[in-house]
């Protein structure tokens, strides 16, 4: 009997466990915008399936708009092309892998070669609330000392990282320099330039070590890519080179790994909750960051992404969900008050644009579209 029960909490704890998201492998299909024939499996996308639709559709549609700026194709077979929206522009390859699915939080790692006037890879990550489809950010998770304390941490790892490298490359060249070796000249000015370089991104000189203000904590902050994986979170910096100089940076990229519960002192009761499994305190109300959903004339479908950046500036894209294109807005918020405009469509100057005038309550938004004529508008997550 009590093999019994044993086996009976064996297998319930692996069906908690289980992941709750499927994830099937999509490749692009069709031309770039220049006209070269992208080939199968150069680029590749993640689709996301669930028992809950709703909160797999949001998902998609974040991962979709985040690497493509489209909304995710509904119904998918085994590829995605031009038809779904999506403009090969720029990206030579791109490559995923599923970091974390453990029934509360998917996160997903993409690897992409971009090139332009040259070629580079990098990465980025999506993590998402598995229950809600909310992307995480990193005002939910952390609290703003939370963020300030990660932040010191970064300096004084980058710091280090740079000042061991500078002692490294000065005994290096002191050692060449005193040989008087004529031949090794090509040498000499290559260690001087490491050393420049490295000096100037340890902060030598200067004192880098203050506190940043909390109202520089968070946009400092958000430049570094977090990831959520699944035993441990990690924060990366990226290069302090830029690329005509990263042949000289050695350091490069920095991460931080640190044990899920080593971030206690620093998570919001949100972050607590969803990363460490303690009490259940749900992410605040908020407009920013997530999918609203809803309708303009109370019968036009239309979903809206916004974000909130410096001061009270906001921009964001909506899009009319039969034609799926996306239309970006712009504006400010001044109280529970939003008003954006359109870009215009033809991006030329002077051409009179339409606007939204909305009220925030929550996490939902009502008000006007303001054009030729006025709709109302409803969105909420």
């Amino acid at each position: 009997m009590q093999f019994l029960l044993l086996l009976f909490f064996f297998i319930v704890g692996l069906a908690q466990a289980a992941p709750q998201a499927s994830i099937q492998s999509l490749t692009f299909q069709g031309k770039t915008e220049r006209g070269d024939v992208v080939a199968a499996n150069q680029i590749m996308m993640p689709f996301v399936t669930m028992t809950n639709q709703k909160v797999a559709a949001k998902i998609n549609d974040y991962l979709f708009n985040g690497q493509f700026g489209v909304l995710a194709p509904r119904q998918p077979g085994k590829v995605f092309s031009a038809a779904d929206g999506v403009a090969i522009d720029g990206m030579a390859s791109q490559e995923f892998s599923v970091s974390r699915n453990d029934g509360r939080i998917l996160t997903i790692a993409f690897e992409n070669e971009g090139c332009g006037a040259y070629c580079e890879n990098y990465q980025t990550y999506y993590s998402f609330d598995i229950k809600t489809g909310r992307m995480l950010d990193a005002d939910d998770v952390f609290t703003a000392s939370g963020m300030r304390a990660l932040e010191r941490r970064m300096v004084k790892e980058r710091q280090s990282q740079y000042r061991e490298l500078l002692i490294s490359l000065r005994s290096e060249l002191k050692a060449i320099q005193k040989a008087h070796d004529a031949k090794s000249q090509d040498t000499v000015n290559d260690l001087k330039e490491r050393i420049e370089l490295n000096s100037n991104c340890s902060g030598e000189g200067t004192h880098t070590d203050r506190t940043p203000g909390a109202s520089e904590a968070a946009p400092m902050f958000k430049y570094y890519k977090s990831e959520f994986s699944e035993d441990a979170f990690k924060l990366t910096a990226e290069r302090c080179s830029n690329h005509a100089m990263r042949a000289l940076d050695d350091v490069g990229a920095v991460t931080l790994t640190i044990p899920y519960a080593e971030l206690k002192p620093y998570l919001t009761g949100y972050g607590t909750a969803l990363l460490l499994n303690q009490g259940s305190t749900t992410a605040k109300s908020s407009v920013y960051g997530q999918f609203l959903r809803g309708r303009m004339d109370g019968k036009i479908a239309i979903t809206m992404l916004l974000y909130k950046e410096a001061g009270d500036a906001v921009r964001g894209i909506y899009f009319y969900d039969k034609y799926r294109k996306p239309i970006s807005v712009a504006g400010r918020e001044n109280g529970n008050q939003l008003e954006l405009t359109e870009a215009a469509a033809d991006g030329t100057e002077g051409t009179e644009k339409a606007k939204m005038q909305l009220t925030v309550t929550g996490d939902h938004l009502q008000g006007r579209w303001i054009g030729k004529t006025e709709f109302q508008v409803e969105l909420a997550p």
